[in-house]
Parts: C-alpha cells; sequence; structure tokens
C-alpha cells in the first residue's frame, strides 16, 4: 500500500489531506515498535506508539511551558514567599506526569483512531531509514525546545543578560 493509499484510508475517517503531522509521527513511531520488537502484540505496540506521540506532542510542550512559567515567576516572587511554599512546587511539577497523560489520550486517541490497531498494516509505509531519521529529528527538536529553548528565553525574559 502506498503513502496515497494510506491518505485515501485516512480520508475516509479524517481530513482531505490525509494523515497530519502527529499522525505521521504515530505511523512511524509504531513501525519503529514493530522493528524493534516484531513479536509483541499489536495492542502493545501500538500502546508503545500513543504513548511515545503523547510524550512529544503533549508532555514535552506542557514541561516546557511550566518551565517557562515558573522561570519568569522568580522574578516577581520574593524570597519569603518562595520559601513559604515548601513541596508544593515540587508536587506541582510530578503532577504534570499524569495530568499530561491523561490530556494527551484525550486531545489524540480520537484523532489517531484511523490508524488503531485495526488498521495496523498502514505503519509500513512509514518503516524506512528516512522515516526512522525524520523521527529521531523531531524527538531531538522537541527536547531541545522543551528542556533548552523555552527555559533559557523565561530566563533571558526574567533577568536578561
Amino acid at each position: 500500500m502506498t503513502r496515497t493509499a494510506i491518505k485515501k484510508e485516512a480520508n475516509n475517517t479524517t481530513s482531505l489531506r490525509g494523515p497530519d503531522v502527529v499522525a505521521q509521527y504515530f505511523l512511524r513511531r509504531l513501525a519503529m515498535a514493530y522493528r524493534d520488537k516484531p513479536r509483541r502484540a499489536q495492542l502493545a505496540q501500538h500502546s508503545n506508539a500513543l504513548a511515545a506521540t503523547m510524550f512529544l506532542f503533549v508532555m514535552l510542550p506542557i514541561v516546557g511551558l511550566a518551565n517557562f512559567v515558573l522561570l519568569l515567576s522568580l522574578r516577581w516572587t520574593s524570597i519569603a514567599t518562595a520559601t513559604s511554599f515548601g513541596n508544593w512546587p515540587k508536587i506541582g511539577m510530578y503532577s504534570l506526569v499524569p495530568i499530561s497523560m491523561v490530556l494527551g489520550y484525550l486531545l489524540l486517541a480520537k484523532r489517531l483512531k484511523p490508524f488503531g490497531p485495526k488498521y495496523s498494516h498502514l505503519y509500513t509505509q512509514f518503516d524506512t531509514e528516512r522515516d526512522r531519521t525524520i523521527a529521531r529529528w523531531l524527538e531531538f527538536g522537541a527536547v531541545v525546545m522543551a528542556a533548552a529553548v523555552l527555559p533559557f528565553l523565561g530566563l533571558f525574559l526574567a533577568f536578561g543578560f
């Protein structure tokens, strides 16, 4: 099945242009999961790819924005106020993980339903070396954006250079 055929099959349930960036990344991760561990059950492969997609498109942006906001708040919060919070900032950061997973499932599960275990053959056209490279660069870019660019932007806006 060619990518055009995948787009036509996806058109029956999604937009007119076929799989969007999120769905393409999901199919690439699904192909990588099948290639890495081909003997796993379809549902396990699908869950693995869905978790990786939620991590990239939901959890990393939420954590990056939280870091950005927390670093900006350092500028305007007094030391007495900051120390009075105790462990609450840590609890707040740890709560971002389950919140972002639930939010990711709510946002992405319906969007990726046309590419579920029932249609597991759709990933085969995304099982090339080029697709794996694209997926790795997307992951690298998202991690750099969430872990470096947004926090440094927050530091720059709060304190300048």
